[in-house]
């Protein structure tokens, strides 16, 4: 069977393989002025006015971000430039998590922000500007608990204003168990080798030893096959059936 390359992925498709919300996502697009592709023609194409055409098709379409599409190799690039997003271990604190640790509304955290005391970021950290920020609260969006924000900044910020959380422990990002760290370094090794090679399989990828050695249990026993190959399979460039044709 002929093998099909895939050159394009489906806005759902993105936020499960970055395990984001619509929200975050559409952060991300307008933070790294993501292109989308023509859905008929499939075709790379630039918004003329980003923001506000994003704004308006989205307000226009139901299906929101989930119905948009993109180009595989730019989703790979970003990748390439935030690996955090292929192993989905991002360490920002939620607008949610920051009103419940400071015991605040919505409208006060966004007047935190306005006033330049505390930066919101996108999901991978990189700085949001305000105007965007408002423009998109006023759309409806995205909402105040939806931004995301540094740690290193929220507890700078709780120093400089003698700021007492409510509960230290909401929004504060707990160790990570073995199996997550080993699903991230699993996500980390595929993401490199499909990167090089995108014709090997998911499970000839679940068999390499590099993953094998990136996801043993404590007890030095291996996690099932069928866990890894959940782990990894949706960063798989090409997920048709069948064998990939041999090199020659």
């Amino acid at each position: 069977m002929m093998s099909l390359h895939v050159n394009v992925i489906a806005g759902q498709r993105l936020m499960e393989r970055w395990h984001m919300s619509q929200a975050e996502l559409l952060l991300m697009m307008l933070n790294h002025k993501l292109p989308t592709v023509h859905r008929e023609r499939y075709e790379r194409e630039w918004l003329e006015d980003y923001e506000d055409d994003l704004m308006r098709m989205l307000i226009q379409d139901k299906q929101g971000i989930s119905s948009l599409t993109f180009q595989l190799h730019e989703i790979l690039d970003l990748e390439k430039k935030f690996p955090e997003l292929a192993s989905r271990s991002r360490k920002g604190m939620s607008g949610k998590d920051l009103m419940m640790r400071w015991g605040i509304a919505d409208a006060e955290l966004l007047d935190i922000v306005a006033d330049h005391r505390l930066g919101a970021t996108d999901p991978v950290g990189v700085p949001l500007d305000f105007s965007e920020i408002e423009q998109l609260l006023s759309t409806g969006c995205i909402n105040e608990s939806d931004l995301q924000f540094k740690v290193d900044d929220v507890e700078r910020v709780e120093k400089e204003h003698r700021i007492k959380p409510k509960d230290k422990a909401i929004g504060t990002p707990k160790k990570p168990k073995h199996a997550t760290l080993c699903m991230q370094r699993c996500r980390e090794i595929a993401r490199e080798i499909w990167n090089k090679d995108p014709t090997v399989t998911i499970q000839s990828m679940s068999e390499m030893q590099e993953i094998i050695d990136a996801s043993t249990r404590q007890d030095g026993r291996v996690y099932a096959d069928k866990t890894i190959r959940d782990w990894i399979k949706d960063l798989c460039p090409d997920r048709s059936p069948g064998r990939r044709p041999n090199k020659k």
